[in-house]
């Protein structure tokens, strides 16, 4: 009888310290975030993708959107769909969704809106990029007020993720009114979209504030207000983030990571970003790059592996060109990249230059002038000059960067890549030929200005089937055309790490690397 008593006694000691423990985690409302951002942004407009990461969904939205994960897709403005045949969808739109100015979404708004991507927006709008998924879209009907059917022109695998919200579909619903050439904030007019905050207001060179919508459609945010902050310096953010004066600081890298890690007051959240690889990519266009034996020799005297240890946990090596997901992968063909032989490499080099019956010109490294980008390209500046090769580094700020490599003015250069969902169909794009087909505005204009027709066959079957075993053969037999012919090198994943005061609850982590703040599967709340 003490036996049994003791036993229900120990149970009670138990349930009442996990109610107790479970009560302390019960979400609260009310307060500021405040949060240390790295840039501020160029724009806060749901036609134009630009700097925005957590700050953009908070004001928008799409039809769906991702909840705990990026395989995780929930209704969002679209309460359902479905799929009457491999061509045709039907989205059933929320009743009683209203924009920041009040009035109440429909149909309309949404068939304009998906149609400002998938066929022309006005003449005198900023060209839109990234129109791929939408490009599939041959008409949009409305059927009632709050029902919509999407005809593609042919089956695809990622027209329902195109809705969630990403840059290379539609990434949020505007009212068409309040629509004018900018939906800047700072300079135009003001942001308005249907998401669990609204426009405050925006001080450049300061801040954005964001207030919560009452009239949200969904469960309303728990804090009062989101305070972005543009601190550019990563030791300034941290500094704030010690000092109480942010609640979350946005990329915590390098010699910070230690730091918050000892901190007591603070945490690290951190995501691995699967859905987007970095590679290194070479201009297959000239002479030597066009030599493929020249393209092993440089991927031989580089050490990868090391490379990205040395970057100290900031990245996984990536072993395929497939990023997005484990099911495409086929781990034996990441065994066919050359292995690090600085001897075979230099002995490659000497063999291209006998062909050719020249020597090897300086070669044009190009690299945006950030973090780890900038680490990375003085290791292999290290690495070519010791295999004899002269390089021109050249050290530039991310739109010059741009303008560098959609210009030929470069022969090597580091860039990533990355797509919504879990697929990989976006990275493999990366590498096709035809504009109709490619990430690209005129044919064999892609980064590496790489062509492949088998390749680029290979990849408009894996975009014209839904059926997901027939997509990883075909992915599979591309990831080793491209390990074959080496027109990049696949390098890292990238590690992303952010630092907050242990008030900060809820926050979510994705493959992509940002901490979401309202989602389906939660929303950040402040433990006072």
């Amino acid at each position: 009888m003490k036996r049994a008593w003791l036993i229900v006694f120990i149970g009670v000691v138990i349930l009442t310290g996990f109610v107790s423990a479970t009560s302390a985690q019960t979400p609260k409302r009310g307060g500021t975030l405040t949060i240390g951002f790295k840039e501020e942004p160029d724009r806060l407009d749901a036609r134009y993708p630009g700097r925005r990461f957590l700050l953009f969904p908070e004001v928008y939205e799409s039809l769906a959107v991702f909840g705990k994960n990026m395989s995780d897709i929930r209704p969002a403005l679209a309460e359902k769909w479905e799929q009457p045949n491999p061509t045709t969808y039907i989205f059933h739109l929320r009743k009683g969704v209203k924009f920041h100015n009040g009035r109440e979404l429909t149909a309309d708004d949404v068939k304009t809106n998906i149609e400002w991507r998938s066929t022309e927006a006005p003449k005198d709008w900023p060209r839109m990029r990234n129109l791929e998924a939408m490009s599939k879209i041959k008409n949009v009907e409305i059927l009632d007020r709050y029902k919509i059917k999407i005809t593609i022109d042919e089956p695809g695998p990622m027209m329902v993720t195109a809705f969630t919200g990403g840059d290379t579909g539609l990434p949020g619903i505007i009212p068409p009114e309040a629509a004018g050439k900018f939906m800047l904030g700072k300079s135009g007019t003001i942001p308005i979209g249907t998401g669990p905050f609204k426009f405050k207001e925006w001080v450049s060179g300061s801040h954005i504030t964001l207030e919560r919508f009452d009239d949200y459609w969904g469960p309303k945010a728990l804090v009062d207000r989101i305070v972005f902050k543009f601190i550019f310096d990563d030791d300034a953010r941290l500094i704030a983030l010690q000092r109480g004066d942010i609640d979350l600081a946005e990329q915590i890298t390098g010699a910070g990571l230690p730091i918050v890690r000892k901190d007591q007051n603070l945490q690290l959240f951190s995501a691995l970003r699967t859905f987007r690889d970095i590679k290194l990519y070479y201009n297959n266009k000239n002479w030597p790059m066009s030599d493929r034996r020249f393209r092993e020799a440089l991927t031989k005297v580089v050490n990868f592996d090391k490379n990205v240890e040395v970057l100290r946990g900031e990245a996984v090596r990536a072993k395929s060109f497939m990023a997005g997901s484990l099911w495409a992968n086929d781990p034996s063909i990441g065994k066919l990249f050359p292995e690090y032989d600085v001897a075979k490499g230099k002995q490659l080099i000497k063999e291209v230059e006998k062909s050719a019956g020249k020597s090897i010109p300086e070669l044009v490294y190009v690299s945006p002038n950030r973090d780890v980008y900038v680490k990375i390209a003085n290791l292999h500046y290290a690495a070519y000059t010791a295999a004899g090769l002269k390089i021109n580094l050249k050290m530039v700020d991310p739109n010059q960067w741009l303008r560098d490599r959609d210009s030929d003015n470069y022969d090597i250069t580091l860039a990533g890549g990355g797509g919504p969902g879990m697929d990989p169909l976006y990275q493999a794009r990366m590498f096709e030929s035809t504009k109709d087909v490619g990430l690209i505005e005129r044919d064999g204009f892609n980064i590496p200005r790489y062509v492949n027709k088998e390749y680029d066959s290979l990849i408009r079957k894996a975009q014209s089937t839904e059926d997901r075993k027939a997509r990883a053969k075909l992915y599979q037999a591309a990831d080793k055309i491209l390990m074959t012919d080496l027109p990049a090198a696949p390098y890292y994943h990238e590690v992303y790490f952010h630092g907050a005061n242990k008030k900060v609850k809820g926050i979510i982590m994705m493959e992509s690397g940002d901490p979401h703040l309202h989602t389906p599967a939660g929303q950040v709340w402040l433990d006072k």
